[in-house]
């Protein structure tokens, strides 16, 4: 009888200590599944923004490792799950700094392409010897300031216009303005500066040839989804 009562007891605490590992088993399985389960609806939502391959390496692991934690029932499953999961999220981070990184790049090269585009095109519209073809890059207001080498300034686009006309264009016949390759650009929201340096090649009405280099630093604003010019500062070395 003693024999007897000592092995009962003993047989009920085995089994309610392994009841228990099993409920801790199931519990950390389905709160993995259910972790598992968000993971992937997140990728989910990710790719629907926009399917990337950052977005497919999402999703994949996520499907992974929603299958594979519904089996987990073991510690060193539960670990090596774990280990998998820190090992993806790291992969993806760098991933995610990567792709950010190209994009900064490429925005950096596209704006750059695009105030390239800018200054070429308004050189050209100067290499016309016509003023009218060279307002659409300027802002129109009349209290905006523009150095240039001769005179030293001018008031309002108004005013720049019939200067250059004067000033440029009646006592050059041929003209040629080109932009070197060293143009810098910088931006603040709808601001935007640029310098460089030119060349000029032009011819007086005597025949007289003009070989002359200068400097140029423009400030651009964004009005109505285009960059004009809003202030210009030219200039020439000079010697002492």
């Amino acid at each position: 009888m003693l024999g007897t009562n000592l092995f009962v007891p003993t047989t009920q605490k085995d089994t309610n200590q392994a009841e228990t590992k099993i409920d801790n088993a199931a519990i950390v399985s389905w709160s993995f599944v259910i972790g598992s389960l968000l993971f992937v609806l997140d990728s989910g939502l990710e790719m629907f923004e926009a399917i990337t391959f950052h977005s497919i390496i999402h999703l994949s692991a996520s499907l992974l490792f929603t299958i594979g934690s519904k089996f987990t029932l073991t510690l060193k499953k539960l670990v090596f799950v774990a280990v998998i999961s820190l090992m993806t999220i790291a992969a993806q981070f760098g991933l995610t700094h990567s792709e950010n990184m190209t994009a900064q790049a490429a925005q950096l090269s596209n704006r750059d392409a695009e105030f390239t585009k800018l200054i070429k095109q308004s050189y050209a519209a100067w290499n016309t010897n016509k003023p009218e073809n060279i307002a659409k890059f300027y802002a129109k207001d009349p209290d905006l300031m523009f150095f240039d080498t001769l005179p030293m300034q001018y008031q309002g686009w108004a005013e720049y216009q019939a200067g250059i006309q004067t000033n440029l264009f009646d006592k050059m016949p041929k003209f040629t303005l080109a932009p070197n390759d060293d143009i810098q650009t910088y931006r603040q929201d709808n601001l935007a500066w640029t310098n460089f340096t030119w060349h000029l090649s032009a011819e007086l009405k005597d025949g007289s040839p003009i070989e002359a280099d200068g400097r140029q630093t423009d400030i651009w604003e964004k009005r109505d989804d285009k960059w004009l010019i809003v202030h210009e500062h030219i200039s020439s070395p000079a010697s002492l």
